[in-house]
This record gives C-alpha cells, sequence and structure tokens, in this order.
C-alpha cells in the first residue's frame, strides 16, 4: 500500500530550507526547536548536521521532524527563542 501525501508532513525528497527538530533526550509534550538544513536535506532518524536556531539542539544530537512548519505549529508547540530567530530569518508575521 502506497502511503499517502498528506499536507501537514513532509514527503521523503523535500527539502524544506527549516525543518522542526528535537533533540535525543527528548521529553514528552517539550517544545520543538527549528534548524536551518542544509543540501543533504531533513534527518528524521537522527544526526542533524546543523544546529537549531536556539542552539539547545547540537548538531548531531537530534532528528527533524516531519511535521511541517505552519503558522498553527509555531503559535503552539515551538520553542520561543527559535521562534524569534525564524521571524527574523524570514520575515514572516505571526500573530
Amino acid at each position: 500500500m502506497k502511503k499517502r501525501d498528506h499536507p501537514l508532513t513532509l514527503g521523503p525528497k523535500e527539502n524544506p530550507l527549516f525543518t522542526f527538530c528535537e533533540p535525543i533526550c527528548v521529553i514528552g509534550f517539550g517544545l520543538w526547536c527549528i534548524r536551518k538544513t542544509t543540501e543533504k536535506g531533513p534527518k528524521f532518524g537522527g544526526g542533524i548536521d546543523t544546529p537549531s536556531l536556539c542552539g539547545r539542539v547540537k548538531a548531531h544530537q537530534g532528528w527533524d521532524l516531519t511535521v511541517r512548519i505552519t503558522e498553527y505549529h509555531l503559535t503552539h508547540n515551538t520553542c520561543p527563542n527559535c521562534l524569534l530567530k525564524y521571524k527574523e530569518l524570514t520575515k514572516i508575521e505571526i500573530i
């Protein structure tokens, strides 16, 4: 059975400029950080190659989430320090 694409999840070959990430020592209901991806793309199985924008998640010490960055997630689940940096880098306006 072929996996369906979902508008809120990343496809296996997509390489967005930014992704949500978590540290390897993630706790339940923790806030998601944001990192800038490289040409190697998202690292869903671990071994991210850049740190999160806030620096909490270190390179090689976390993994990316398959969740797309949407306004809902930015206002509900995101590390506030990453959000500030993301807004600066993307010039996005979020309420």
